[in-house]
């Protein structure tokens, strides 16, 4: 299986502080992850490997962006080695206002996802649901959900490997006011 960058998307633009880049790749215990301010040339640090257990998926979490242009760059140790770069802008968003429905910074709906991922987003309040469900599976990962933080940061850990391979899910996210969706996302093996 290749290496895959899932998030962030090539050239796009982020809009948090917290990154929570994520992919597919052979053996997490090879994979490393740099991030790199272009401004400055230097890497970002405090950035956080997710090791869990499933060894064919990588995601890495790094909060307290500022605004600038970044490179971010996964290598699998391979003979030979892989690399996948990705290219991004961040220009963070304010904190939402209270009384505001969560948002799902990805995936957003028609994503792929891996059979472990990791959605972010923001809320003014503490998360009430976190699902993804669909072709009758039901993944309820409420117990994972970090933050929100003081910018409204949330992030989570779905672990879909129950789950078949297609299309048809839905990831919902809650706070105390309403829900947020992502729909039409594909679980690819």
């Amino acid at each position: 299986m290749p290496l895959k960058i899932h998030y962030p998307k090539k050239n796009g633009k982020h809009r948090r502080k917290l990154l929570v880049a994520q992919g597919k790749c052979d053996n997490i215990a090879k994979v490393t992850v740099t991030l790199v301010n272009k401004a400055t040339g230097q890497a970002v640090p405090g950035g956080q490997l997710l090791v869990v257990n499933n060894t064919k998926v990588w995601g890495f979490r790094i909060g307290n962006l500022s605004l600038g242009d970044y490179t971010l760059t996964v290598t699998q140790t391979n003979s030979p080695a892989i690399t996948e770069t990705a290219d991004f802008t961040v220009d963070p968003l304010p904190a939402p206002a209270p009384g505001l429905a969560p948002t799902i910074t990805a995936p957003a709906s028609g994503d792929d996802v891996a059979q472990l991922f990791y959605p972010f987003g923001t809320s003014n309040a503490a998360l009430t649901q976190c699902t993804f469900s669909g072709n009758g599976q039901t993944v309820n990962a409420l117990s994972t959900v970090q933050g929100p933080d003081v910018n409204g940061d949330w992030s989570a850990t779905v672990d879909a490997n129950a789950c078949p391979a297609g299309g048809g899910y839905q990831l919902t996210v809650a706070n105390a006011t309403a829900p947020a969706t992502a729909n039409n996302l594909t679980v690819t093996s």
